[in-house]
């Protein structure tokens, strides 16, 4: 079973307590989840990945962790302004909340980085999840002609037969992402051959 959403509505039928509820979950909210984005921030996002990651250990189900930065976000800032580095920062949270599932985590850990933590099937790939996302970058970037939004992405795998701990999975996926931001090229083709491997070591 999944990582319980903290912020999911329940309703005691008792008006007074209902609205004492309710601003507990707007408290909550507010603690949980990034004003600019609206995606899950890292003290929201830690304790539900941490949940996942049990699960599919449990569960024997494989994860991918995607990292992600916005590229060229201090240039944007330097000449826009940092109201249009924020816009930025929010038209590639909506293009990463249009690519991933609901049930997918999403996160913006801080300043232009974000994460995704999700299922891997072989009808959903780790690369075919990164192109969804590269093409859907693309699309917003037709509306800005100033400057080219696009994000570096790295990815790492979780395996349920040799888990490790969410912080060691973070660090996999980071490095991966500067290392891709080093070749500067789209890490989409690698991610689909990690991918490609890891289902090859899985199967008996």
């Amino acid at each position: 079973m999944m990582a319980t959403d903290p912020i999911a509505t329940t309703r005691s039928g008792h008006p007074q307590l209902d609205w004492q509820l309710d601003l507990q979950r707007a408290l909550l909210h507010m603690a949980l989840r990034d004003d600019l984005t609206g995606l899950y921030n890292r003290r929201g996002f830690i304790p539900l990945a941490t949940g996942y990651l049990r699960w599919a250990r449990d569960a024997g189900q494989n994860l991918v962790l995607f990292f992600a930065d916005v590229d060229g976000l201090k240039s944007i800032n330097d000449r826009f302004g940092h109201s249009e580095g924020d816009r930025a920062i929010a038209r590639a949270a909506a293009c990463i909340r249009e690519t991933f599932h609901q049930s997918d985590l999403t996160a913006r850990l801080s300043g232009d980085e974000f994460v995704a933590l999700i299922i891997e099937t072989r009808r959903r790939s780790a690369g075919a999840v990164c192109r969804r996302l590269q093409s859907k970058l693309a699309e917003c970037a037709r509306d800005e002609s100033r400057y080219s939004l696009s994000l570096t992405v790295g990815a790492a795998h979780f395996d349920p037969g040799e888990p490790v701990a969410l912080h060691e999975l973070m660090k996999q996926a980071e490095i991966a992402l500067y290392r891709n931001k080093r070749r500067q090229r789209s890490a989409c083709d690698d991610i689909a051959a990690a991918s490609d491997r890891e289902s090859n070591a899985c199967r008996p």
